[in-house]
């Protein structure tokens, strides 16, 4: 589930650019025509991502505006996801995984792009270079930095692990050769309780992951916050929230992208 924010990064000035920069990329929470209950335990063959060929999946897009589900916005735009490779081995800084494709169209005009998952015997959910995609869509943000950034495979959520399970998604110093510098980034990751969520006559099983985001450098400074809901059964993110963002240059909204359609 993935989300598409460089609509919301309008930076004026480079330190907002640096603060769009430390957005991560991906939050979810329930929208408020969906009803949240306690999941019961289930056992591990149903944390498998089940991705079916021709998997397709359509988001609408919520602007937040006070970090409250309550006060979230339609801003009209919607994205749509098509699953093109199910069985692509990727090697990234080293690490060599099989991928998931899927290829991402967006209603406002953004280009398209594509997102690359992997699940290991563990259930542990990868994606390449979450948390970067503000600052890898946003030609303003590239062209300070010298290039787009990569992290490379960073474990997005632990799906196998209980509730209170933490681990650190990112720690690392981003080298880049443009005016921004060295970029210190840090992601702490916590399991939250498993939830169901139903809408559109449909319930959904999902586990909840919490993303908590911080990125430094010489000329500013940006924390925040984001939660992802992961439905295994089909194979998708039903909720994506990236919360309002505070930074040394000031606030800036976040958005949520909920699912409305999917398919088979």
């Amino acid at each position: 589930m993935l989300l598409k924010h460089s609509t919301l990064f309008r930076p004026s000035t480079l330190g907002f650019f640096i603060s769009s920069m430390m957005l991560s990329a991906l939050l979810a929470s329930c929208s408020g025509s969906s009803t949240v209950n306690n999941a019961p335990t289930t056992t591990t063959d149903t944390l498998k991502m089940n991705f079916p060929t021709g998997e397709t999946n359509k988001y609408s897009q919520y602007d937040d505006l006070q970090g409250n589900p309550d006060t979230l916005k339609s801003n009209g735009a919607t994205m749509s996801q098509l699953l093109v490779n199910s069985s692509l081995s990727l090697q990234l800084a080293g690490v060599t995984k099989t991928a998931t494709v899927f290829q991402n169209t967006y209603s406002n005009g953004t280009a398209m792009d594509s997102d690359f998952y992997s699940q290991d015997a563990n259930k542990d959910l990868y994606k390449v270079d979450f948390g970067l995609e503000p600052l890898n869509n946003n030609a303003a943000i590239v062209n300070f930095m010298g290039g787009k950034a990569h992290v490379g495979w960073v474990l997005m959520s632990k799906l196998a692990s209980p509730a209170g399970a933490t681990w650190k998604a990112i720690d690392q110093v981003l080298h880049t050769t443009g005016q921004l510098g060295d970029i210190t980034l840090l992601d702490n990751a916590t399991m939250q309780a498993d939830t169901t969520f139903s809408f559109n006559g449909k319930a959904y099983y999902t586990k909840h992951v919490h993303h908590s985001f911080s990125a430094s450098a010489a000329l500013g400074s940006a924390q925040g916050e984001y939660d992802i809901y992961t439905a295994p059964s089909i194979g998708a993110n039903v909720i994506y929230w990236v919360h309002p963002i505070s930074s040394s240059a000031g606030s800036q909204n976040g958005i949520q992208n909920v699912l409305t359609e999917h398919t088979p």
